[in-house]
Parts: structure tokens; sequence; C-alpha cells
């Protein structure tokens, strides 16, 4: 039937020839999901039932399915213009907004739908702008009929096809073919002038849908025509479909043709047919055919390309149609989606082989199968783990499980093609084992079946294919791979799981998993240790069949046979960033004129499902700790701990991947001496001493300088290698053990001596402000990066303190007490001692040294080798002080205080220690060993182009007894180098003005003077540099208070009395108004009681009164007797 807006003058030729017409519908992709590329989307996928009314139910060869993918006019009225419901007038129609398709909008669009009821006007009247549904509220060139009159007066409604006269009705009524009815709307539907034989249920929804025209809730409610007033839209609806608010009319697109001949639909279907859209027919729990079609279109197997499309990055719509058959057709679709993948195709793997031959023609796919849509080929393996859905009803049942399929076609000896997938530093180190089931078929390009070659040639089928996995940080240059052979088996109906996965075949006497990969990760950390100890290239593969690799356990133990395993590069279990699956064609054409069809993968197809890791780690550890301690009465106290935990501890509520990896070992013993208990205590002196060993242990699981071997698979190779003495295997394992640890072991030293509470005033103020304290520490570590970092210090103290807590004064002017105007001078108190008196020396020594370790693991082909001496020398520093610090803080009088501090820093270092120099020089007639020579360059002569090159300089310290320092310093051969000195005062006065009366108006804050001087010496070895900083800062502050100076005269002082005598009456002013309010309110309470209490009483007489006493009689009424 005619659809909307179809003005063809020549109807009755458009009714007679239905395989010249077409019919679709375009849809806009949603925003996201038009850059094919970024979204890797390689096929649209849709499971589908047509169905046509043509005589036995074919719609013949000729009917087609297209669908065009890209740019897609949107010009539905071909106008060049955006047609639009919005912004459609509902007052006057100018004559600048017809044209010969439509009515244009004119008015300002607001995005929703305007009616004007006292007209019976609205916008919703199509893509046109027409109104068909009451031509009289409109003026005529508003309407349907009076544009398109000359499609109206071509039509002949005396034409006897029943057929014609029906479409002529559904004109005349509808010239636009656009007018909305809801599918239910049997008033309609149910004409007999329209649909003679009753409405199909196509028919009904063909005005559902396509209907514009008053397809809004609130003007069909209001203007709708039918029976059934029930709208579908609640915006105008538009040309615009990608919301650009533009038409865009580019018809630039990729078109795919699907035919829809039953006939042709079930050859294509066919298992062995697989070129071509039709993946197969879905089957029934019988293996019976339902007569839907599942339906894969790869994107970039297109049949045509119209207009000027060059890729997928910019698909905005999609549009089916189809024309070719002369009976209407109806297509059911269960599914249709835009399938992608995160597996893409890998272009860095197919270029690393030379070609061999041309492989322009070499295609590589991607897609997928299941048990529902491909239940007649497809078998769930056995052992897979399928998860539950739960449907609406409360019901669980199996979800669809489904593998990834990876197709090569033309692929020639000795190439490859792969897929990868990327991930964000994917940790495998929790698990023992990667797998995956592999099912594999395909022919050669001699046509040969892969199934069937060595019946027909004697070969042995698994010697064609082969599957490899990188497991890596990139594609090409840091990978682990896993290389095994597949067993074909055939693309059959009625195949068991075993069948079609190669699992529990007999296999030369064994029962095997031919074609499920297993990888032991273990095995990957000895390959890389045993790559690293051989030297070998970082930039080739190295494989352990080629290089005889003993593993253990071996390869066949874990994969099928003739699976080897490779590394490239520095990888790390424990950060995969991606993984590679491919296909490789191991074949050799190497010396052959030309390439065997037989070494030829003509068309080869494996799937792949349930990448999958196994084998958790759950090894478990243990962890104890354990504390004691030990009272020695009042002498002291000995307090010892052991800390130690297992590789795998971890606590009872983490997870098993938040359990520790590493073993740990710490103790420490600490011990608390008074000596002083010794000595009577009426002596009172204090002589603490304390002693303390501490060590912590760490080991790590895994080798720090490896990442994803463990430690344990190094030691056990160290172990099975019989090339080493039982001497050497144990030096082996231990550097191997001590070089992946972190290891300190400290120990400290410290004590002190102090004196207090002595009768005698002279050792009160001597002896008790003396202390003296030492404390002395050494710490002997490594580490991974570190093969040693050794310390030790010590500080020795010497403490003089003297506080006065009574001020000690004086009246040096009493005998002015008396004496006018100076008076005041006699009660002045001077204070002759200080108030605290601090002095301070500290020696302080320490030395440091640490060498790096060598964490190569692998010594590079031809690199240079310098001895370690040289390549990791000893850093080593050394420090000696000696500071002097003064206090004295002395306040004279009550209202002055002084302060005077010194500090004096000095460096014994560079008497301390002597520095060394030794010289390597490289030999002539053997490069890799190297001469010592005693002195340095210079005093070698060594020219400075050959530093760092044939020659390299050693500095060690040798640290010197303190004792021999000290010797050093008294003899006079040395002296100490001052490297600062400062001083500083501080003066603080405080006048008190307002012990004055005539003065206390005044406030005169703390004046404070200070001064600062400070020397810093240059650096060692030159004579400029020192620097000099003196400053000096007064601070201090007036505050005035004029009210007390004004209280002072008597007319201030008359005048606040008055101003508070003022502030008295008002007050008793308010209070007597509050006690007045107060009064009121009381009274008011009591007149409310009363009320209440008498209508009360009232309340209480009228019910003790009886029935038949009159209220209303007075007492003194006369009454009849």
């Amino acid at each position: 039937e005619r659809g909307p807006y179809n003005y063809t003058t020549e109807l009755k030729d458009f009714l007679d020839n239905p395989r010249e017409t077409w019919g679709g519908m375009t849809q806009r992709l949603p925003e996201g999901y038009t850059d094919f590329e970024t979204r890797n989307i390689e096929f649209v996928e849709f499971v589908f039932r047509p169905y046509s009314e043509a005589p036995g139910g074919d719609a013949g060869r000729s009917a087609r399915l297209y669908m065009d993918l890209g740019s897609i006019s949107e010009d539905v009225l071909p106008n060049g213009k955006l047609n639009n419901e919005d912004g459609l007038s509902t007052t006057t129609v100018g004559s600048g907004s017809l044209d010969a398709w439509s009515r244009l909008p004119t008015s300002t669009t607001n995005g929703v739908i305007n009616i004007d009821q006292a007209t019976r006007r609205t916008e919703d009247l199509g893509l046109d702008g027409l109104a068909s549904y009451d031509p009289s509220a409109y003026d005529p060139p508003a309407t349907e009929a009076f544009v398109f009159r000359s499609f109206l007066n071509a039509l002949d409604p005396s034409d006897p096809d029943p057929r014609y006269r029906v479409e002529v009705a559904k004109a005349l009524r509808d010239p636009s073919g656009d007018d909305y009815y809801y599918f239910d709307d049997d008033a309609y539907f149910g004409d007999p002038t329209l649909y003679p034989e009753g409405a199909t249920i196509q028919q009904r929804f063909s005005r559902y849908g396509p209907g514009l025209e008053l397809n809004a809730y609130e003007s069909q409610s209001q203007f709708g025509q039918g029976q059934v007033k029930r709208g579908n839209a609640r915006y105008p609806d538009s040309e615009d479909l990608n919301l650009n608010s533009s038409i865009d009319t580019d018809n630039s697109y990729y078109q795919y043709m699907l035919p829809l001949s039953l006939a042709v639909l079930d050859s294509l279907a066919r298992p062995d047919r697989q070129d071509d859209y039709v993946v197969g027919e879905i089957t029934d729990k019988d293996g019976r055919g339902t007569g839907w079609y599942q339906v894969r279109i790869p994107v970039r197997n297109f049949t045509r390309r119209v207009g000027s499309i060059q890729d997928f990055s910019l698909i905005e719509s999609i549009r089916l149609w189809t024309t070719g058959h002369v009976a209407p057709i109806t297509m059911r679709f269960a599914e249709f989606e835009l399938v992608g993948s995160q597996w893409r195709k890998e272009d860095k793997v197919a270029q690393e082989r030379e070609a061999v031959v041309d492989t322009s023609t070499t295609r590589l796919s991607i897609a997928s199968i299941n048990n529902e849509e491909n239940g007649d080929v497809y078998k769930t393996p056995n052992g897979t783990i399928i998860s539950q859905i739960r449907l609406a009803t409360g019901v669980q049942q199996q979800a669809r499980e489904q593998a990834l399929v990876l197709r090569v076609e033309d692929l020639p000896p000795g190439k490859q093609r792969a897929i990868s997938k990327t991930f964000q530093g994917l940790d495998l180190l929790k698990y023992s084992n990667l797998r995956m089931f592999v099912h594999m078929h395909g022919r050669l390009g001699s046509g040969i079946d892969l199934a069937d070659l060595q019946a027909v040639t004697g070969e042995d089928p698994r010697s064609k294919v082969r599957l490899f996995v990188r497991l890596g940080a990139n594609e090409t240059n840091d990978y682990y791979e896993y290389e095994q052979p597949l067993s074909p088996s055939r693309l059959a109906e009625g195949l068991s799981p075993d069948e079609i996965w190669q699992t529990n075949q007999n296999y030369n006497g064994q029962i095997l998993d031919l074609n499920s990969m297993n990888i032991r990760l273990s095995a990957l950390n000895q390959l890389k240790v045993a790559r690293d100890e051989r030297a070998a290239p970082l930039d080739s593969v190295f494989w352990h069949d080629e290089n005889g690799v003993p593993l253990n356990p071996s390869v066949e133990d874990f994969a099928p046979p003739g699976t080897r395993l490779g590394i490239k590069g520095s990888p790390n279990l424990g950060r995969i960033n991606t993984i590679i699956i491919g296909i490789r064609n191991p074949a050799d054409t190497t010396g052959m004129a030309s390439v065997d069809p037989n070494n030829v993968l003509d068309d080869v197809t494996i799937w792949i499902n349930e990448l999958r890791v196994a084998g958790y780690d759950e090894g478990n550890g243990w962890a104890a700790l354990a504390n004691a301690e030990v009272q020695l009465a009042d002498l002291g106290r000995v307090r010892a701990n052991v800390q130690t935990q297992t590789d795998g501890f971890g606590s009872l509520s983490s997870s098993l991947g938040e359990r520790d990896q590493t073993s740990i070992l710490n103790w420490g013993v600490n011990t608390d001496v008074n000596l002083d208990k010794f000595i009577p205590e009426r002596f009172g002196w204090a002589v603490p001493v304390s002693v303390q060993v501490q060590s912590n242990t760490t080991t790590p699981r895994f080798s720090p300088n490896r990442g994803d071997v463990r430690l344990e698979e190094i030691v056990n190779q160290i172990e099975s290698d019989t090339s080493y003495t039982p001497a050497q295997r144990d030096s082996l394992k231990r550097q191997a053990i001590e070089s992946a640890q972190t290891h300190t072991f400290s120990r400290s030293f410290t004590t002190s001596i102090r004196k207090q509470n002595s009768r005698s005033p002279l050792l009160r103020y001597t002896l008790d402000g003396l202390s003296v304290s030492y404390a002395y520490s050494v710490s002997e570590g490594r580490s991974p990066s570190q093969r040693l970092n050794d310390q030790w210090r010590w500080t020795s103290t010497l403490n003089y303190r003297l506080a006065v807590r009574r001020p000690r004064t004086i009246r040096p002017f009493g005998w002015l007490g008396e004496v006018p105007v100076l008076g005041w001078l006699g009660g002045l108190q001077f204070n002759y001692l200080p108030q605290s008196f601090n002095a301070s020396a500290t020696a302080a020594r320490n030395f440091a040294q640490s060498r790096d370790r060598n964490n190569a693991v692998r010594r590079e082909e031809g690199a240079e080798v310098l001895p370690e001496t040289i390549a990791f020398p000893f850093r080593e520093q050394h420090s000696f002080s000696h500071r002097r610090n003064v206090s004295l803080q002395y306040n004279p009088f009550n209202f002055l205080n002084l302060s005077l501090d010194t500090r004096t820093s000095q460096s014994l270092s560079a008497i301390g220690a002597d520095t060394t120099f030794t010289t390597f020089v490289r030999r002539t007639d053997d490069p890799t060993r190297f001469d010592l020579l005693p002195g340095s360059f210079n005093d070698n002569g060594i020219p400075d182009s050959l530093r760092g090159v044939d020659a390299f300089q050693q500095e060690r310290l040798e640290v010197r007894s303190t004792g021999a320092v000290l010797d050093d310093l008294l003899k006079g051969t040395a002296s100490l180098r001052t490297e600062d000195h400062g001083q500083s005062f501080t003066g603080t006065f405080r006048p008190q003005l307002n012990r004055i009366q005539a003065l206390n108006w005044i406030n005169v804050q703390d004046v404070v003077y200070g001064v600062q001087y400070g020397w810093r010496n240059g650096p060692v070895g030159r004579n400029t540099g020192a620097s000099v900083n003196n400053a000096v800062n007064i601070r201090g502050g007036l505050t005035l208070r004029p009210q007390e100076l004004f209280r002072k005269f008597d007319f201030y002082q008359s005048l606040e009395r008055k101003q508070r005598e003022a502030e008295q009456e008002k007050r008793a002013e308010r209070q007597r108004r509050q006690r007045e309010r107060e009064e009121r309110r009381r009274q008011r309470e009591e007149e409310r009681r009363q009320r209440e209490e008498e209508e009360r009483r009232r309340r209480e007489a009228e019910a003790n009164t009886p029935a038949d006493t009159p209220t209303d009689t007075p007492a003194d009424t006369p009454t009849d007797t």
C-alpha cells in the first residue's frame, strides 16, 4: 500500500508493480556509538524471521533486505529544507511558509506542541505541516487537499480494481497518508471502504508508528477523529534525526544486502557455508529448525559503498529497507545489536615476520558463538561454569554461554594473525595456572579439510595450525609466549563436547586434552631466570625447547604435546597490560620455489572459551608475637620481644588478595639498669644505663630484582643445578636470599650521671648543677638495593644549670624614704643574683658507610664489565662536631629583665678522618683487568681524557680514634674549625606609671630592646664565603585613657554622678511599669479563674436538678393545687 508522503500520480502503476517499489525505516544511532573505530564495532547482528504473504510463503529470489550504515539524508520531503512541527503558526498562513511539498515553521520553537482550542488548530500536523483532520479549521493553503490537489485530481475513483479503489479512498481522506490512529481503533480500521477485508495487525500498526498528524497525547485527545483517542508522542516531530537543527541531505553510507527467500536463507544457513551473512538457523532442543535465522553482518564486508564515506568513524544512522517482493512481507526481529568486542585485531603482531608471499588477501575476523543461537553445532565445554540469571518471575535459569570466534582466511606459511585485549596492570602472581578451552576447524589451500588430512595425505593435522598466547607489557617487545599445536575437529551436528573441544582424547595411549591451553605460570618464572643466567639477548624470543632449558615440572606435564614456552624482553606477571591470542602457520617454505597449497591455511576458525586463572594461591601463613619482662627489683629490668610472620599471613577479615607476601622475623632485647643503687641513696646520685639490641628481617615472596619470579623458584633452581659444588650451591642460595631481604641490626648504649639534694651550699651550687650524658649506637643493614648500609654515632654532653629560686634583694636607696620628691626611690629593690645560668658543651661524632648492590640479573653480550669496586664504590660520610651554649637570665629590678645567650659550633671533621685515594688503571695487555696505583689522579699524572674511561679513582675515609684527635688538639698540632657563632641580648623594661595617681591614665607597654649577632664560616677549603649579620629591634607601645584623666576634675565627676542618678530613675520607672503589668496580669488570671469556677458550679447544679422540675418558674409564683 501507499506509504506516507507518497504523492505519485501513477498510483495504478505503482500498485501493479510491487517489485519496483521499496519501503524502509531509518533510525539514528545513540551518541557514543557513532564511532565504530573507537567502539571496535565489528558486526551488526540480529535474529529475525521473515513472513511472506506470497503463495507458498516464500518471498522469491528477487526479494532483498538492504541495510545502510552511515550518513543518510534526513530530507523525507525532498524540498531541501528542515520540516518541523515545532514553530508552525496556528494563526495565519503566510505565502512565504509554503512550498510544493509542505508548510514550513515561521514561529519561535519551544519544544512543546502548541494547541489553540478556540480555532481548533495545532502544530501537530506531521512533517508536511498541513492539516487533513479538520480542513474547515484552517485556511485552504494550510490543508493537504489544497496543496496536493494535482495528486488528488489524478486519481480515478471509478476504476473497478478494488485494491486501487481502497487506496483512492484513503488518499481522498488523507492525501499525505500521515494521519495517526491508535491500533485498537475499530471505528477506523473497521471501515469497509478503507479495509474491506478487515485490517491486519500490520495495517493497524502502519498508522500507529508512521502516523505523525495528531499523534501527540494532548492533540489526539482534543482533535482526534477516531474512536480511541490515545496518542504516542509528547514532543513535536521533525526531520532532524541527529538534532543539529539543520537538514542533512548527504547520502554517504555502506550498503549490505541480504536475501529474503526462505530457500536461499536455508542454503546460506548450512554450517559449511561460512562466507555469507547468515550464521545459521535457530534450532529447538530437538534440533529442528524454527524459521528464525541468526544474521551477522561484518560492517567492513559491505556490498557497495554509496557517496564519499571512507571509514567507520562517523556512522550516524542505520536504514533498513526491502524491495523485490511481489507480496507483503513481515519481518520479526528478536534481537538487533551492534556487536563490538574488547578484543581487537592486532596489526603489529601480524607484521612481525617477513612476508614469504603476498599476504594482502589474508583476512582476520572476530565473532561469537553461543549455545542458544548456535545449538546445532556448538556445545558447552565440559567443566564450564555457567552463571545463573533470575527471571522476573523469580525462576532461575542458566545464562547464555558463548565463545569468541577467531577466523583467518588465506594465511601463508610462516605468518600469523592475532587479537589483543588491554588491561590495567593485571596481576597473575596470585595464581598458579592460566587455562582456556580451544576448538579448531578449517581447510588447507588444497581444499582438504584439516580433520581429513591424516586420512588423505598421512600428515599429522596437529602440525598445521598453532595457537599462541602472549602475556606482557606490550604486543611485540616484552612478553611471555605460550605456543601449542591444535587438533582439528569437524563442524557438524551431533558432536559431543569432548569431540568439539578435543578434551579427554586418546593420544598415543594417553587420555589428554589436546587443545585446552594450560600455562603453568611458575614455569615462566623458571624460563626468565634461565634466560638471564645465560645472558641471552632480550630482543629475540628465548624458547625453552630450542635452548634446552629444564623446567620443573616439564611442559609435557601440564600442557598438550608439542607445547613450548618463550620469553622476550622484560615482562612481569604482576603487571600484565596486554594479552595476545593468535593463529600461526608454522609451515617452513625455506628453499621452496613455490608455495605448496597444503602449507597455506585457506580458512581456519578457532573458538576460544573460558580464558581463566586457576589454582588461586591459598597458601596460609602464621604469625606469633611474644613479649617478656624481667624486673630486677629496683635495680633495673630486662625486656625482650619476638615477632615472626610467614608468607601468606593475613587478618581474619582479609581476603586472599590482601594477605601479606613477606616473611618477617623481628626480635629485640632492652635492658635498663640503675647503677646508682650501688651507692647510698642519701648521696643523691642518679646513674641510669640502658642497653638495647634490635634485629629486623623481611624476606619477600618475589625477587625484587625480577618482579614476578618467586624467590623460592630461584633457590630451587640453584638447588637442582648439578654443575655447582655443595659449597658453591650454599653460597649462591645465601646470596640469593640475602639480596632479596631487608635486614637491619642495631645496638645502642645510653647513660647519664647527675647529683642532687646536696646539703652543702657549695655542692648544691656546683656539683648539683652538673650533669653528664653519653649515647652510642651502631647499625648494620642491607636491602635489595644496597649491599650494606652501616653507621655508628655517639654523643656526649656536659651541662651546668644554676637556678636561683628566691631573689636576693637589697634596698640601696632606703635612706631616701623621707626625702621629698625622691622618697619613692626608697622602696626600690635591687636583685644582686641572676635568675638562672645555663652552660653546656656537646660533642657528637657519626660515620655512615653504604654501597649499592649489583642488581643486574643478566649481562648483555658485549657490554663492558667493570669490577664491582669501581662500578659500585663505597659512599662514606663522617662528621665530628663540638657545640657550646651559654645562657644568662638576670632581673635586677622588678621592672627590668635582662637575658644574654651565646652559641658556638666547631668542627673536628677535618682532623677526625684521613682521605685515601686509590687509582685503578686499565691494563693494555688485558682490557678486562685493572692495576691498582696508590694515590689520586693528580699524584699519578693521569690525563683528564682517561678519567672515567680507562682510569678510575676511589676515595675512602680512614677514621682516626677520638683519643688521637684530642691528643693533636692538646699538643697544638691541630685546631678546631669554627663553623658559626652567635650572640643575642634582650632587655625588657616595664614602666609602672599606674602606681602614680596622677599618671594612672597613661599605660606604657613593655619596651623590649633586642640585639642579635651571627657569624657563619665559608665552605671548607675556601678562604672566602664567610657571612656576618647583625640586627637591632626595639618594640614598645603607649595607651592613653582620657576618661581617667577627666575623672580627676570635679565637674566631670559631678556630670557622671548626675548621669548615674538619671539612669537609676529610668531603671526604677521601668521596674514600676513592669510591676503594674504583672499586677494586671494576675488580676486577669484571677477573674478568669472565678468565671471558670462559676461555670463549673452552674453545670453541677443543672446536673443535680430533676427533669420534671420547671427551672423557669420563679420561686414566689403561686401554683394550682
